[in-house]
Parts: structure tokens; C-alpha cells; sequence
């Protein structure tokens, strides 16, 4: 009888690990956000922008061409992305508030007269969510909580 020999024909078409690198740092090089209210402590983060994973992927692509680099097909970069990334493009709506929806969509000129507020904003939110994490500790630790 001979030996089982599928799929061991050596002919495996296999990705240089410099492209994934490449595909990798290309990723990490993406403006994220992360969720600020509800999902705090959650590890996911966002694309801020109406991008799409092709989208991404063309300008990767284009990045390669420029930089006369190989890169990666959509598969493959489609692979490491969401195997490899905690990353997602929508925003949800429970996450966004007015004082950042409207810093963030504000023009140069304008981020310059609503700085302060914006900082002063996630400031209190800073404080609201430590003041947050101080209530559940002191509700696992005694029980109940009366307000």
C-alpha cells in the first residue's frame, strides 16, 4: 500500500511575510476611535469615516504602487484584518454625542473656538466614568447601594 501523499505535492502557493507585514503596519497606520460611552471598556475600535474594507484595501494598494512594493490581494488582506484586528466601521449611534459629532465635523478654523469646550467635555466624561467604576466597586463590596 503506499503512503497518503495529498496534499503534500510542495507546489502550496505561500505570501512572503514581508507583504503581510506590510498589510499589517498598513492597518495599524488607520485613524481609529475608540467608543467612549456605553462600550468603554471594550477593546473594539472604529473608523472614523465612511470607509469601507475595499476602500481601505484600494488605498493600500495604491500605497504598494507608489512605494513600488508587492502587495496583497483583497482576500488576503481581508484575512488579517479581521483575524488579527478588533476593529469595526460603524459608529454606533448610542456612542455619539452632540459636543464630538460637532468638533469633529467642524472645520479648522471652527475646532479653534470649540477646543475648550470639547476638552472640558470628555474631561467630565473622564470623571463621570471614574465615578462610575467607583459606585460598582462599592455595590460588589457592600451589596446594595442607596443613593
Amino acid at each position: 500500500m503506499y503512503p497518503d501523499f495529498r496534499g503534500k505535492h510542495g507546489k502550496h502557493f505561500k505570501i512572503d511575510e514581508k507583504v503581510k507585514n506590510g498589510v499589517r503596519d498598513h492597518i495599524k497606520s488607520i485613524s481609529r476611535v475608540p467608543s467612549h460611552y456605553c462600550r468603554s471598556g471594550a477593546s473594539r475600535e472604529y473608523i472614523e469615516g465612511g470607509k469601507s474594507l475595499a476602500d481601505i484595501h484600494r488605498d493600500y494598494e495604491q500605497k504598494c504602487k507608489d512605494d513600488n512594493e508587492p502587495a496583497a490581494n483583497y482576500m488576503m488582506y481581508s484575512r488579517i484584518f479581521n483575524e488579527e484586528f478588533n476593529i469595526s466601521f460603524y459608529i454606533p449611534k448610542r456612542d455619539q454625542c452632540d459636543v464630538c459629532i460637532e468638533y469633529s465635523n467642524s472645520k479648522d478654523e471652527e475646532k479653534v473656538n470649540l477646543k475648550s469646550n470639547y476638552d472640558l467635555h470628555l474631561n467630565e466624561a473622564k470623571l463621570a466614568r471614574m465615578e462610575k467604576e467607583k459606585d460598582k466597586k462599592i455595590f460588589t463590596k457592600h451589596g446594595c447601594c442607596c443613593v
